[in-house]
């Protein structure tokens, strides 16, 4: 009997060991979000880099020369979130509406092309959360930008009107900030922009017993 060789949280390529399943099959998930179970052989041996949605079909050159490079993989991710129903962000892109320009679907190249090579912690944004991968509307940012992006581009029901943070500050004469801050804690959109700054606390044990004596 083999020894045994521990894999766990270790990544082959595109896939990262999530969690031993049997002695040689572990579960592992594709940067693209695809999970499978995996003999650990095939992953050491780099028989499998990556799940079917983020693999080049054989016999197709690769003429790029990229396909082990990080924008590689950013390419692979970003279309199979759009075309790949079992890929888990599917629902929050392709399942939306959400797809990916005609250049950049069939081409890495124009991909590469028209956004350059990302610096070291910026990750593919798309300017409106709600069109699509193209190159007027991507950009590469960091993940505070994005995490602002999207909570600024959300829309909030009050007065029956769908509103973004922006205009729900602008409109109401809130700052951002603060309706920010209400809608984390789980206030509703109505009492994030109509309750005043500081909410008067009940009186006390000692002020009720003042007003008993008057």
């Amino acid at each position: 009997m083999g020894r045994f060789i521990d894999i766990s949280n270790q990544t082959f390529g595109f896939w990262t060991v999530l969690h031993r399943v049997s002695r040689y099959k572990w579960l592992c998930r594709c940067d693209c979000g695809t999970e499978k179970v995996m003999l650990s052989q095939v992953l050491r041996e780099g028989r499998s880099k990556a799940c079917k949605a983020c693999r080049i079909p054989k016999g197709r050159p690769k003429k790029h020369g990229a396909s082990e490079t990080s924008l590689y993989h950013r390419w692979c991710v970003m279309k199979a979130r759009c075309l790949n129903p079992s890929n888990h962000a599917y629902p929050r892109y392709g399942g939306r509406g959400i797809k990916v320009c005609e250049q950049w679907l069939e081409s890495f190249d124009a991909f590469r092309d028209d956004m350059g090579e990302p610096s070291a912690g910026m990750s593919l944004d798309r300017i409106d959360v709600n069109g699509d991968y193209c190159p007027e509307n991507c950009r590469w940012a960091t993940a505070s930008t994005q995490s602002r992006n999207r909570r600024d581009n959300a829309r909030y029901v009050v007065n029956g009107q769908s509103l973004t943070l922006g205009e729900l500050s602008e409109q109401f004469n809130v700052p951002r900030g603060r309706i920010r801050g209400r809608l984390d804690l789980g206030w509703s959109p109505e009492d994030a922009v109509s309750k005043p700054k500081v909410v008067p606390k009940p009186p006390g044990r000692w002020h009720k017993r003042q007003g008993d004596q008057k």
